[in-house]
């Protein structure tokens, strides 16, 4: 979602948060939202054998709205991946501005 904007990386990361913000999904003052690169989430994906796809499909109210499918449900060492290497930058909905 974040390549979906034009700019140097924190802008596009702003840009995509106001984009979830403007969005039926419900976002809370709390909430954080996490980035990763798409080639290094399937690469990490590949190499447990699991192929997945991510794709743009926007929406009515998101453009940028991107989805990845053939995602495990239940995979710990797949997650664990994910959150500590290749899905672990956050960014806290509460240091962008409006």
């Amino acid at each position: 979602m974040v390549g979906y904007f034009a700019g140097i990386r924190n802008d596009q990361i702003a840009q995509a948060v106001r984009a979830v913000r403007a969005s039926n999904l419900k976002v809370k003052t709390t909430s954080g939202f996490a980035a990763g690169t798409v080639k290094d989430i399937t690469g990490g994906c590949e190499s447990m054998n699991i192929k997945i796809r991510v794709l743009h499909e926007p929406e009515d109210d998101n453009k940028a709205h991107s989805a990845v499918r053939g995602w495990p449900m239940e995979n710990e060492e797949l997650l664990a991946l994910m959150a500590n290497e290749l899905w672990s930058e956050v960014v806290l909905n509460a240091d962008v501005p409006p």
